[in-house]
């Protein structure tokens, strides 16, 4: 099924100046699309709902962009962020300067698709920068930007794109990708919202596609886990039938009010036909109260450089699955699971990346345990090395973490809109509130997802200004 996509990458770096205390890029954010509450009792195979707006703590009320700095612990690279939900990606030092800013309306929503569709759908969902300055933004199930240093658009891809993109260092571009596909699973007929990776030539093209649900099936052990877990999912669909469900559901209840809504879900659960634009079936299947479809959530893809101690090859890539709670190396030549680890130990994880000492860094949602965290673990033994976590800091959804070339971590605490970097002494030694709020002033433009640009690498790109 041809769906829309988008795609980005992130490096950089950034100077030095007073902390940023106001709205900075101009413009007024677009307005907030609110999200009903999951159906109670539905918990076990929900998904949390992804905010573009996120209350302000407590702690960090009256505050705003550089909160904490110690210049001679902190790195001093930049951050690459998306203020959510706007068709931008700002460029900020240690200070909180805004030293840079990508911006295009292509691809943008309109008042009818905002309205209807989930509100991640809106905005550029996250972005990369290549080394040239060249900035990639998604567009969820949307697209992928290609956009040169001064926003000038290079290419647009259709593609259904969402949560991540990376490039190797050969210039492909790996994104996921998210489509509806049907299977028979307990002699019944499934719709799922089936990931993917798909690997783009540098001028956009599409070399390679691979599902996640055929890996699966074709990795041993995994094809029964697979089995298991879509009855798992689909099983209060099955119990309480798709009419009462829907009753129960807020956020279906705030999109979706008619009786052919209803219907046109009932269609698409048995045959997975698309009615107009694919998105719409995306959004339908995720308003589900539980989105039973919704069966990995794969949130990360990162092309690998070969383990020091063999455990994965080059060209291999690194995947976090939040609805298995798992991490994940992907043998593409085989197309099957090569790694794993994760279950029983993590929860809801965002954004592992492989260290310069080949251990894996995770986020650790902890979803359930009103605590989250940032854990190390070696491949070798899969035994957590590290951790950080501490009173207060929580994402239930969301959030990532990247290591940093000074030893920091940068850690990003999405449903508190803040950014901070710790040392591996578990000190926090910078840390950022995002300026930018909703038109009422009362809720924080979240950060879904944040990527560390060196130092040397923003001052050759802001030299060229």
């Amino acid at each position: 099924m041809g769906c829309a996509m988008l795609f980005a990458v992130a490096h950089a770096a950034c100077g030095k100046g007073a902390p940023d205390t106001g709205n900075q890029a101009g413009d007024t954010p677009p307005r907030a699309v609110t999200r009903g509450p999951d159906a109670e009792g539905i918990a076990a195979i929900g998904s949390l709902p992804y905010v573009n707006f996120v209350p302000i703590a407590p702690r960090d009320q009256g505050k705003r962009g550089v909160t904490t700095l110690d210049l001679e612990r902190a790195d001093r690279g930049c951050v690459l962020f998306v203020p959510k939900p706007r068709y931008e990606a700002l460029l900020v030092d240690v200070n909180g300067n805004v030293v840079h800013r990508w911006a295009s309306e292509m691809g943008r929503l309109t008042d009818t698709q905002a309205a209807r569709w989930p509100d991640f759908f809106a905005g550029w969902q996250t972005v990369s920068m290549a080394p040239n300055g060249d900035l990639f933004a998604i567009l969820s199930r949307h697209g992928v930007l290609k956009l040169d240093w001064n926003s000038q658009l290079v290419w647009m891809r259709a593609i259904p794109a969402h949560h991540d993109i990376a490039v190797a260092g050969n210039g492909d571009i790996y994104v996921l990708t998210e489509s509806v596909r049907v299977v028979t699973s307990g002699g019944r007929k499934r719709a799922l919202l089936d990931d993917g990776i798909a690997i783009l030539h540098p001028d956009g093209s599409v070399q390679r596609h691979i599902s996640l649900f055929d890996v699966f099936t074709r990795s041993g052990d995994w094809s029964a886990k697979l089995e298991q877990r879509i009855g798992e999912r689909f099983r209060v669909l099955d119990e309480r039938g798709l009419e009462n469900l829907l009753a129960s559901g807020g956020e279906w209840r705030t999109r979706y009010r008619d009786r052919a809504d209803v219907e046109r879900a009932a269609r698409l659960l048995l045959s997975g036909h698309v009615e107009g634009d694919e998105r719409e079936a995306v959004a339908m299947l995720r308003a589900i109260p539980g989105s039973p479809s919704d069966l990995f959530h794969a949130n990360t893809v990162v092309p690998l450089k070969q383990h020091g101690r063999g455990l994965w090859q080059d060209g291999d890539v690194i995947v976090s699955l939040a609805n298995w709670n798992l991490v994940a190396v992907i043998d593409m030549k085989r197309e099957r699971i090569g790694w794993s680890w994760g279950p029983e130990e993590i929860e809801g994880a965002h954004q592992p990346t492989v260290l310069d000492n080949g251990n894996i860094l995770v986020f650790d949602n902890g979803t359930s345990k009103n605590r989250s965290r940032v854990v190390e673990v070696d491949p070798s033994r899969k035994t957590i090395v590290w951790s950080y976590e501490a009173p207060g800091f929580l994402s239930t959804s969301e959030g990532g973490c990247e290591g940093l070339p000074s030893g920091n971590v940068l850690i990003t605490e999405t449903r508190a809109a803040r950014v901070f970097q710790v040392t591996k002494g578990k000190q926090i030694v910078w840390a950022y509130l995002n300026p930018f709020f909703d038109e009422a002033g009362v809720r924080r433009s979240g950060i879904y997802r944040t990527h560390h640009i060196s130092q040397e690498t923003a001052a050759l790109l802001l030299a060229k200004r």
